[in-house]
């Protein structure tokens, strides 16, 4: 009934509903975000090792690089090397989301 009191929760005090809502998705996307490089990364890693003993190592791992970043990189922004990835925040170009 109007005017009666009603228990509020720690919980509901801290975290309206619609902050719990989008804090899910965040998570969400940060995992997919995690996945995506780390299968990345080892596919890149997988490249390097099986091209060691190869003539044209380059050119392999060129061309794996140029796939994973079409396959992952509107999901993570294709950061398969941590050094892109300093180079991009010491430039001043990245942002922390």
């Amino acid at each position: 009934p109007p005017g009666e009191l009603r228990q509020a929760s720690p919980q509901s005090l801290l975290l309206p509903e619609h902050l719990g809502e989008a804090m899910a998705s965040a998570r969400q996307h940060l995992v997919a975000k995690a996945a995506t490089e780390l299968v990345g990364t080892f596919f890149l890693c997988l490249t390097i090792a099986c091209t060691k003993s190869s003539a044209i190592p380059a050119i392999a791992i060129g061309c794996a690089l140029m796939v994973l970043i079409y396959a992952g990189g509107h999901v993570s922004g294709a950061h398969y090397n941590p050094a892109v990835t300093v180079a991009i925040f010491v430039r001043g170009q990245g942002k922390i989301r």
